[in-house]
C-alpha cells in the first residue's frame, strides 16, 4: 500500500484516510509480516519552501487533527541538492504572504474577496514573470520564470471563472484544471439515491427528511425512467407515498423491501450486488453517453464497498459519505 495520509485529508480523489492511518499504525507497532518505508524525500522544492511547510504543519497538525503527528519521519526532507548551486541571488525563497486589510473599507465595497484576493495574486505573478529566474530541471540551469512556472491551488472550484477573467484582464493566460467530480455524476446520484429509498423503509425519522427527493431522483434517474406524470401520482395523498408506491410500482416496492429488510444479513458488497442485478443497473446504462466512462465508475462504487466494510460502515455511514462528497462538489 501506498500513500500519504498528509495529502488525504483533502480528499483528492475522494481519499479514505482511515483506511491508511490504520494499515500504517498496524504496521508500525505490531510484529506482522510487513513494514512500513517512509518516503519523505522530496525532490521538486526548495528548501526554503519545505521549511516553510514543515514549520507550519508541525503546529497545526496532529493525530486528533490530521490522523497523524507531523514530525520526525512525517516531515518532507529536502532532497533535489541541485537547488544549492542554482540561486538567483536578487530572489527571496522564503514563503510570502500577500495580504488585505479590513480596513480598506473602499476597496472591500466596490470588490468582493475573491475578486480582490484574484487580482493580488495576478498583480504578483506579473512582477514575477520574465524578471525572476527558477531552475529548469531538464536544461540543468537558472532561466527566467514564464507564466507556465506559475500554478495556483484554490480550496474551491466556485471561482475558477473568476479567476480566468480577472487573468484575462491582467494579460495573462489561464488554464484551469479541475477533478472531474465522481459523486455528482448521474449514475452515482442515482445509485446513492436507491440507497437512500431503502434505507427509508427501516428507519422512519430518514424517512421523514429524505424519502420524498430521493425516491423522486431514483424514479427518474436512468435506472427506472419513470415520467414526471407517473410520478406525481405518488404524492397525491402525502400520507400514503408508501403504500401508492407499492400498488403502482409492486415489482421495483417489492425488490426495494427484500433488501432493506434483509440488510442485516448481507455485507455491504451483497447489498450493492442486489441492487445492481436486481434493477438490472448494467443493462439500463446502454442508454447513456459514454458507456465505458460510466461501467468504470459504476465498478468503483461497487469495488469501495469493500473498502466501507473494512471500517464497519453501516448503509447509512456510505449515504452520508456520498452526501458529503456530494456537498462539498456541489
Amino acid at each position: 500500500m501506498v500513500g500519504d495520509v498528509k495529502q488525504s485529508i483533502y480528499r483528492f480523489r475522494h481519499a479514505n484516510p482511515d483506511l491508511f492511518i490504520n494499515k500504517f499504525n498496524t504496521l508500525s507497532s505490531q510484529d506482522v509480516n510487513g513494514m512500513v518505508i517512509n518516503l519523505n524525500q522530496n525532490f521538486r522544492s526548495r528548501k526554503e519552501v519545505l521549511d516553510a511547510v514543515n514549520g507550519i504543519f508541525e503546529k497545526v497538525m496532529s493525530e486528533k487533527v490530521g490522523g497523524v503527528n507531523y514530525n520526525g519521519s512525517q516531515t518532507l526532507k529536502y532532497g533535489l541538492k541541485a537547488y544549492d548551486n542554482n540561486i538567483d541571488l536578487n530572489c527571496n525563497y522564503n514563503m510570502k504572504y500577500l495580504s488585505y486589510f479590513d480596513d480598506e473599507e473602499d476597496l472591500l465595497k466596490e470588490f468582493s474577496t475573491p475578486e480582490i484576493e484574484a487580482t493580488i495574486i495576478a498583480q504578483d505573478i506579473k512582477r514575477r514573470a520574465g524578471k525572476q529566474q527558477v531552475y529548469d530541471k531538464d536544461d540543468k540551469a537558472l532561466r527566467l520564470s514564464k507564466y507556465s512556472d506559475y500554478a495556483i491551488l484554490i480550496s474551491s472550484k466556485e471561482h475558477f471563472e473568476l479567476y480566468k477573467k480577472i487573468f484575462e484582464y491582467n494579460g495573462i493566460p489561464l488554464q484551469i484544471h479541475k477533478d472531474e467530480s465522481f459523486a455528482t455524476n448521474d449514475e452515482v446520484f442515482a445509485i446513492n439515491n436507491i440507497l437512500k429509498v431503502i434505507y427509508s423503509f427501516i428507519d422512519f425519522d430518514f424517512r421523514k427528511e429524505h424519502f420524498n427527493l430521493s425516491l423522486i431522483g431514483m424514479l427518474r434517474s436512468f435506472v427506472f425512467d419513470v415520467s414526471d406524470y407517473e410520478i406525481s401520482k405518488l404524492f397525491i395523498d402525502k400520507k400514503n407515498i408508501m403504500k401508492v408506491l407499492k400498488e403502482e410500482f409492486k415489482p421495483i416496492y417489492d425488490n426495494l423491501a427484500y433488501i432493506a429488510y434483509n440488510l442485516k444479513s448481507m455485507s455491504l458488497s451483497q447489498m450493492i450486488d442486489e441492487v445492481f442485478k436486481r434493477f438490472n443497473v448494467y443493462q439500463r446504462m446502454m442508454s447513456l453517453n459514454d458507456v465505458s466512462s460510466v461501467e468504470i465508475r459504476l465498478n468503483y462504487f461497487k469495488s469501495i464497498m469493500s473498502n466501507f466494510e473494512a471500517l464497519n460502515y453501516s448503509i447509512k455511514d456510505v449515504i452520508n459519505y456520498f452526501n458529503m462528497l456530494i456537498e462539498k462538489d456541489s
